[in-house]
Formats: C-alpha cells, sequence, structure tokens
C-alpha cells in the first residue's frame, strides 16, 4: 500500500489544507483521481556500435484493471554508451562508457542534485546509481544515462530538450512508471 509520504498529490493536499484552501484541495484530489495507473516505457537497443547504442523508445499505458488503454510503439530515439552484456558482473561496467544492463526498472520523478530539475530516474539499476532520462546529444553526455531525440546522424540525437519535455509529461500522467530495457 502505497504510504502517505510517497504521494506527492497528498503532501501537496496537506499543504494547501494548512493554508484552507479548500477549492485547490478539491483540485488536486480531482487531478489525481484521473490519473492514470501504470505506464510502461520500452526501450529496444537497435544498433549496437562501438561507441554507443541508439535504441527506439515506445510505452504502453494501462488502466487500474490492468487493461491496456494507450500503446505508441515508437515514440522518440534513445542515445546510450556502447553496450555490455555484464556476464562478469560488475567487472564489465566501466564508469562513462558502458550503458546500464538490460531489465526491467520501476521510474520516478524526482529532483536532479546534478541537473537541478526534476527528472526521470530509473530506481534499483545494477551496478550503477542516479540513472536518469535526460536530454543531451552525444554518448559522451550520457554517463550511464539514457539520452532522449531524434536520432539524425550517427552516434548523435537532435531535440532531445523537446523529448526530455514530452517524457516528463507522459510520466507525470500515471501513478507508476516502468521502463523495460531490452
Amino acid at each position: 500500500m502505497e504510504h502517505e509520504n510517497d504521494n506527492p498529490y497528498a503532501r501537496v493536499a496537506f499543504i494547501l489544507e494548512q493554508r484552507d484552501n479548500k477549492q485547490a484541495v478539491k483540485n488536486v484530489y480531482a487531478r489525481r483521481l484521473k490519473m492514470k495507473f501504470e505506464l510502461l516505457l520500452m526501450l529496444e537497443r537497435v544498433f549496437k556500435k562501438d561507441k554507443y547504442i541508439v535504441g527506439r523508445l515506445g510505452y504502453k499505458g494501462f488502466d487500474e484493471k490492468d487493461n491496456q488503454i494507450e500503446k505508441v510503439d515508437f515514440l522518440c530515439n534513445t542515445l546510450e554508451d556502447k553496450y555490455s552484456d555484464f556476464k562478469n558482473g560488475v567487472k564489465d561496467k566501466i564508469a562513462g562508457y558502458t550503458a546500464i544492463p538490460d531489465g526491467k526498472y520501476q521510474v520516478k520523478l524526482t529532483m536532479s542534485n546534478r541537473f537541478k530539475r526534476i527528472l526521470p530516474e530509473l530506481l534499483a539499476v545494477p551496478y550503477y546509481e542516479g540513472i536518469r532520462i535526460h536530454r543531451g546529444n552525444r554518448a559522451e553526455d550520457t554517463e550511464g544515462c539514457i539520452l532522449v531525440g531524434k536520432n539524425d546522424s550517427p552516434g548523435w540525437v537532435s531535440n532531445s530538450t523537446f523529448w526530455e519535455t514530452e517524457i516528463i509529461n507522459l510520466i507525470s500522467q500515471y501513478k507508476t512508471c516502468y521502463i523495460n530495457i531490452k
């Protein structure tokens, strides 16, 4: 069960209640009731090059009864550091040069101390901490993170600020979010 302190809408509602702003409290709860249930981002790593990976990001949205309510096969491209299969565990990790392992990870919108803004953070990633989905153009900009944009030349994504904003807006419509990377 979700703890009230983990629920950003409950925190905002509590603050507004303290201000006796009853209409604002009603608006927060109304928005909460309209939220969709679970978002599954799907990242397919399609071009595994020597120094980077280009992927395709899509998603599926589900309601509280696990019915699929949305599906987009291709939203935007991704750019990551080079691929490692992690057969040797942490020994295969080269900080700033290898992408995170394939897998399914929970994603939460949290404040990034490094970037000083709210960004999607992947939780419980083996061998890594602070993995984000964010804007950037080259594999050198990732340090293990996932860059989003349009892959219009080798090892490069453009229009990444637009796609970062779109993905944050998409995630914020759902109660929970996961990403499946393969």
